[in-house]
């Protein structure tokens, strides 16, 4: 399938700079006789057929509930993911939003030939295209639903879509059209538009892994609104597949807590008699699965020392292999670069044993906090004790442990809850490893999948004619967001004049840690930040702003935090 696309014509490499022109005294090419195809060349296509057959026979016993369903189909590109999901589940009407009609229509003739398979030359990403659809005339066995059924699930409605692009493409303030059109699937789950107004319609999405981050984020460091969304408004978003690839940022997640999540995700795949596809193992995943077989413990977290890999830490292992080997002389660059890179592994190991300790020293002093306050015997004096005994144990710490022990802090508090906040530590199978030979061109794609759920009653107001409980969480995420590290108490107070007062004494979640909370300790790296609220969290704080009798009404709240309406703008796509 890659080499049809190439032949093409559309795929040609860019002409590097620099590059030497033709000479002058050359003869000129002769025009093709035949006109170049024409169709949209950032597109990325899936090529592999047998990632597709991996798939469906991976995730297909999950997928059997959707069997002789609609199928609206977006961007379909050669087709092969969209012939084996039909091949799979034999819908009764399969809709192709292809923009490119023209040139993809050879690739995309077998599954056209198909009965209640239609083709519509119109882009999918585009609502007025795509509303167009979502007519009798397209999807006669569907019904708009209303009321409480908007909030129960449409097995008989399936969506799938291609959003990977390379170069990605730019939309207003968005680097990338995906991102947006993410954010707009995300919120058509709270406002039963689009597709959801059929009830709540499951997505398979493709796209390409850098623009699914902030949807599925795999650690604190990058939970922000979108994901924080995606928690309140989906019972699930899940990885199908994905290229395995270590976060390369200094502040990435502690190794023992993705251990301790994938023997979870080992438990539960045995439960299920899930077993990946040969071949298509994550190395992680098998390295894992190794050492559990050779009866090696996992520790649970906060038990262990944290580890990081640092992007120091392959070259200090093949180093250290040929120093072995006695390939390394005394004085030669290498050694001396051994020698540096030993040194910083050194100091980084005595730092998070430091970090370690200050953190069972936080589980104590927490623990005693929460003891006092179920005993009644919880008092400002004795609270500001505790917070001078943490403050102490942080002034003996390594300076530079204050600026990464909060999030190491914080991705643990995530994972310890049940469930855990992230989708990606509630998944219950490991993604398939695909190679960047599955697609063509080869950019790194994965599939997700995302299952919607009723949303808060609240939230769902929106617009001029309700209560806007929707509207004024997206304010109030927002504004609480740009000091998602502050305590909440603080930025409750920054918010408006009494709202801490109010909310705090009955805002009963974040001070109980079967909830997610953490007892009041007045010291801003024990407190919990809006950055770590989970989505029961945010609710609650939402049903008691609505219960606030001296809440501002909507303008004031708008006038407060944004001085423009394009500031609005800002703020909501900064922190997407």
């Amino acid at each position: 399938m890659a080499k049809q696309l190439l032949a093409t014509g559309i795929y040609k490499p860019r002409k590097r700079p620099g590059s030497v022109p033709a000479k002058e005294d050359e003869a000129p090419k002769k025009p093709r006789s035949r006109k170049a195809p024409s169709a949209d060349k950032t597109r990325v296509n899936i090529t592999a057929e047998d990632l597709c057959d991996d798939i469906i026979r991976y995730v297909g016993s999950d997928l059997e509930r959707h069997r002789g369903c609609d199928i609206i189909d977006l961007y379909p590109g050669t087709g092969v993911w969209s012939s084996k999901l039909n091949e799979f589940l034999k819908p009764r009407t399969h809709i192709l939003m292809e923009p490119d009609d023209k040139f993809y229509e050879p690739f995309l003739k077998p599954l056209l030939d198909k009965e209640g398979t239609i083709l519509v030359p119109k882009s999918g990403i585009l609502w007025k295209d795509l509303n167009q659809v979502l007519t009798p005339e397209y999807l006669p066995h569907q019904e708009v639903r209303e009321g409480e059924d908007l909030l129960k699930r449409n097995d008989t409605l399936l969506v799938t879509a291609n959003l990977a692009f390379h170069p990605k493409k730019k939309y207003n303030r968005f680097d990338s059209v995906a991102k947006l059109v993410f954010h707009q699937f995300i919120d058509s789950i709270r406002t039963s538009s689009l597709f959801q107004k059929y009830g709540q319609v499951r997505m398979l999405i493709w796209a390409r892994v850098d623009d699914t981050q902030g949807l599925l984020p795999r650690h604190v460091q990058k939970r922000k609104k979108l994901a924080i969304t995606t928690e309140l408004y989906c019972e699930w978003v899940r990885e199908v597949c994905s290229l395995y690839a270590p976060d390369p940022s200094w502040y990435g997640r502690d190794y023992n807590l993705d251990t301790y999540m994938t023997v979870n995700v080992i438990k539960k795949m045995e439960e299920a008699g899930m077993t990946l596809p040969a071949k298509r193992e994550p190395k992680m995943f098998s390295e894992i699965k190794k050492e559990l077989a050779d009866g090696v413990e996992v520790d649970a977290p906060g038990t262990a020392v944290p580890i990081y890999r640092r992007t120091f830490t392959h070259a200090l292992e093949s180093l250290e292999s040929l120093e072995a080997s006695d390939k390394i002389k005394k004085d030669s660059p290498e050694y001396n670069t051994l020698a540096n890179h030993r040194y910083r592994q050194s100091s980084e190991e005595k730092k998070q044993d430091q970090a370690l300790q200050l953190s069972q020293a936080l589980d104590n002093l927490q623990k005693r906090a929460h003891g006092m306050e179920a005993s009644g015997t919880y008092t400002t004096e004795a609270a500001q004790k505790l917070a001078d005994e943490w403050d102490a144990k942080l002034r003996d710490c390594f300076r530079s442990l204050l600026v990464e022990f909060p999030p190491y802090r914080s991705n643990m508090h995530l994972v310890r809850q049940d469930p855990p906040v992230l989708h990606w530590d509630r998944k219950v199978y490991e993604p398939i490893a695909v190679r960047e030979s599955d697609f063509f061109p080869r950019v790194e794609c994965n599939l997700l999948d995302i299952q919607p759920k009723p949303v808060h009653p609240l939230i769902r107001q929106a617009g001029p004619n309700s209560n806007r409980g929707g509207d004024v969480m997206e304010h109030i995420m927002s504004y609480m967001l740009l000091s998602g590290s502050q305590p909440i108490d603080r930025v409750l107070n920054s918010m408006w004049p009494g709202a801490a007062e109010y909310i705090l004494p009955r805002w009963t979640s974040v001070r109980d840690p079967a909830q997610g909370g953490v007892p009041h300790i007045p010291h801003k790296l024990a407190a919990l930040t809006p950055r770590l609220l989970n989505a029961r969290q945010w609710e609650q704080l939402l049903e008691l702003w609505m219960e606030w009798p001296f809440r501002p009404d909507f303008p004031e709240l708008i006038s407060r935090f944004y001085e423009t309406e394009g500031e609005t703008e800002d703020m909501i796509v900064s922190d997407a």
